[in-house]
């Protein structure tokens, strides 16, 4: 096959066909040489037998040649077999990269994201020293004690561990419903007497000016605070001090009804009696047996007027046994009784 442009194919024809006619031409010279012998038959016959002969040795050749051929057609059959097995798993293969592939695009694309929203998210915030100091100056304030305290000591000197209001207004709790009952209170958390007039400096100092219409100034309801007394102590409060403190939020908890035109011009005008009795008299009934303080100093006063013709020795002991009295009047906001 090598050297040749014919196939193998063709070559075993045109051998095979020339073999076949010269052995029809050699069996043709035999008949006839046996019924007539010439020499002119017999060197055609011999001419007949060596194509016949070289014809045969050259077909011999050609079928080694097709052996071979065939031999080497299986090798090639067996090797495009290996090669489209190898071609199938390259392919499986490169599908198997292109899935990677496409995943781990993905994932890249996914973490850009993620690390360029981090990039764009402000950086974490740090606490300034001093708003630490500041911290813990206020966290020092509502729970360290005086040097030689006991338990058991009064709190004086510094605040129990319970928020300040100034605290409550500052937090979340103030801004939602109940930011009024948070800022009710005007006065915070101490153990020493402090005069209104510091708590509120707007507020001016003569008896005339009344900041809540009660009737009464600022200097005469605070002389019925007892010293010291601070929100949540168990010690009964007179109806003014209780108003002047607490607003007029006090009337609605005793369950009184004030009307709103009152309400609203609470600081322009007093209030009227009417109520604050009822205020004492709800005061009253949630601490039976106690009498108010400033109804019993109007009853002394009326009673000294109408006796001034008594001996100036019975004045004397009716003020003494007044002043033994006063310090044992309490009023209390809670609805348990309180023994004296």
């Amino acid at each position: 096959m090598a050297g040749s442009t014919t196939s193998i194919r063709d070559r075993v024809d045109v051998c095979l066909n020339e073999h076949r006619f010269i052995a029809y031409k050699l069996l043709e010279s035999l008949s006839h040489a046996s019924s007539n012998t010439t020499p002119a038959i017999l060197r055609t016959t011999d001419s007949l037998f060596e194509a016949i002969l070289k014809k045969d040795r050259l077909l011999l050749q050609t079928v080694k040649q097709l052996n071979a051929h065939q031999v080497a057609q299986k090798e090639l059959d067996r090797l495009k077999a290996q090669i489209a097995e190898k071609e199938a798993k390259i392919v499986n293969y490169a599908r198997a990269l292109r899935s990677g592939q496409k995943a781990i695009s993905n994932v890249l694309l996914k973490h850009k994201r993620v690390l360029t929203n981090a990039k764009a998210s402000p950086s974490a915030t740090h606490l300034a020293p001093q708003d630490i100091i500041a911290y813990a100056h206020k966290v020092a304030s509502t729970s360290s004690a005086p040097a030689g305290w006991q338990p058991g000591f009064p709190m004086f000197g510094f605040m129990p561990p319970a928020p300040t209001p100034e605290m409550m207004r500052a937090g979340v709790l103030s801004r939602g419903v109940i930011d009024s009952i948070v800022t009710k209170e005007t006065t915070s958390y101490t153990s020493t007497k402090r005069s209104l007039d510091a708590i509120a400096p707007n507020v001016p100092s003569n008896n005339t000016d009344v900041r809540i219409g009660l009737g009464i100034s600022d200097e005469e309801i605070s002389k019925l605070i007892p010293p010291g007394w601070k929100p949540g102590d168990p010690i009964d409060l007179p109806a003014e001090a209780l108003v002047r403190l607490r607003g007029p939020s006090v009337f609605a908890e005793h369950g009184i009804e004030v009307p709103n035109h009152i309400l609203k011009a609470i600081n322009e005008h007093p209030i009227p009696p009417l109520y604050m009795d009822q205020l004492r008299a709800k005061l009253e009934e949630k601490a039976p047996g106690h009498v108010d303080k400033k109804a019993k100093l109007d009853d002394a006063n009326d009673d000294g007027s109408s006796e001034s013709s008594s001996s100036s020795d019975e004045g004397s002991e009716a003020s003494d046994s007044e002043s033994e009295q006063a310090p044992k009047i309490r009023m209390t906001l809670s609805d348990s009784e309180d023994d004296d």
